[in-house]
């Protein structure tokens, strides 16, 4: 009589997951640069490694972080910049979000879409509108339904860091897809911008 356990229980173990934790995982060539942060507000850093993309799930279970971020390059991004009048918050973001959705998210579904509004009080709102075409592919390992995986375009941590009035110009080459994202410095606001290389295509 075979006493193993079936697979599809396998499957369903329970992963004890610390919820302060979060990995944040880019693609260089062949593999991944792995960040784990803790915290939810200020931020230090854990551990940083490179990992083989079928050691991906055993590296973060064995550092019991199941909350995942990948980043998705610059070279399967679509962004746009709106600068718009100063207002408060929800006019800010309202009017931000119409005119994003008459240039650029109408046609893109809503899982592969976002906006991020940077200066809501200041003088020079700004958002920022990312969309991820349906055509573009980008490889991640499957992992665990345990595991929360969300994607973050690369030029959403760009603008993280370059904060809401950058007064230099802030810039990340991937030299893997030939691809560039940028926040450039202007009077109304940042811009943003991501662009590839036709002859990559």
């Amino acid at each position: 009589e075979d006493h193993r356990i079936p697979r599809r229980l396998m499957s369903k173990r329970r992963i004890e997951f610390d919820s302060n934790l979060t990995a944040v995982c880019r693609r260089r060539g062949d593999r991944f640069r792995v960040a784990i942060f803790r915290g939810n507000g200020s931020k230090t850093i854990e551990e940083i490694f490179w990992c083989d993309p079928e050691a991906l799930e055993s590296r973060l279970e064995t550092a019991k972080c199941g909350s995942v971020r990948a980043v998705l390059p610059s070279s399967a991004s679509l962004v746009r910049t709106i600068h718009t009048p100063p207002g408060n918050s929800a006019q800010v973001e309202a009017a931000i979000r119409l005119e994003a959705e008459a240039r650029m998210l109408g046609a893109t579904p809503s899982h592969r879409s976002g906006i991020a509004v940077l200066g809501r009080e200041s003088t020079h709102p700004t958002g920022l509108v990312v969309a991820w075409p349906e055509a573009i592919g980008v490889d991640f390992p499957s992992l665990d339904p345990s595991f929360e995986v969300r994607w973050v375009p690369e030029i959403a941590c760009l603008a993280f860091l370059a904060g809401d009035e950058p007064d230099s110009l802030c810039a990340i080459l991937d030299s893997d897809h030939t691809a560039i994202a940028a926040v450039i410095p202007t009077e109304h606001g940042p811009s943003f911008r991501a662009a590839r290389s036709r002859e990559r295509e």
